[in-house]
């Protein structure tokens, strides 16, 4: 006598399969299950296409991207969009700012040269200028970060301070 399941040879009067564990004169049922495929909707393949735009919104001027391929049909692209066209032209602003600021300490930090005999920018010229280029850039990045995370989780938040100039929408 042999078993239905896996074959094994069974001693007379067994009443389990020694190799297996099945009950001599059962046959284990295997559950089939089927891999149930689930069609998409065309929402769903517009959101997983579109969270490319979304992120990449908040790099430079790479937010033209969404404007001209994923905007058409998606209002949270368009959110970021906007988003990211605000912190583009917030960079233009400081780095404008920075760049004034940075002509101003030079200016004032530099010390006079005479019969060709000059020190260059001061200690404290040199500290100022890196804190305020710290202070401008730095905030650049944690706003890229901060857009970045959000259009990562496919939330609408605004950017703090400047969000609210957003005209794109």
């Amino acid at each position: 006598m042999f078993c239905k399941e896996c074959g094994a040879k069974l001693s007379e009067g067994a009443k389990f399969c020694p190799k297996c564990g099945t009950k001599c004169g059962e046959v284990k049922k295997e559950k089939v299950e089927k891999k149930q495929t689930k069609s998409l909707t065309k929402d769903e393949i517009i959101a997983g296409d579109t969270k490319v735009f979304k992120i990449v919104s908040y790099l430079g001027i790479l937010w033209i991207l969404g404007i001209f391929c994923g905007s058409k049909n998606d209002p949270k692209v368009r959110f970021h969009v906007g988003q990211g066209i605000i912190l583009t032209l917030g960079l233009v602003a400081v780095s404008i700012v920075s760049a004034i600021l940075s002509a101003i300490i030079v200016a004032t930090c530099t010390t006079v040269s005479f019969f060709g005999i000059s020190a260059g920018i001061s200690g404290l010229g040199m500290f100022l200028l890196g804190l305020v280029n710290l202070v401008c850039y730095g905030a650049y990045i944690f706003y890229v970060v901060y857009g970045i995370v959000n259009a990562a989780k496919d939330k609408e938040n605004k950017l703090p301070l400047i969000g609210n100039l957003a005209f794109y929408k």
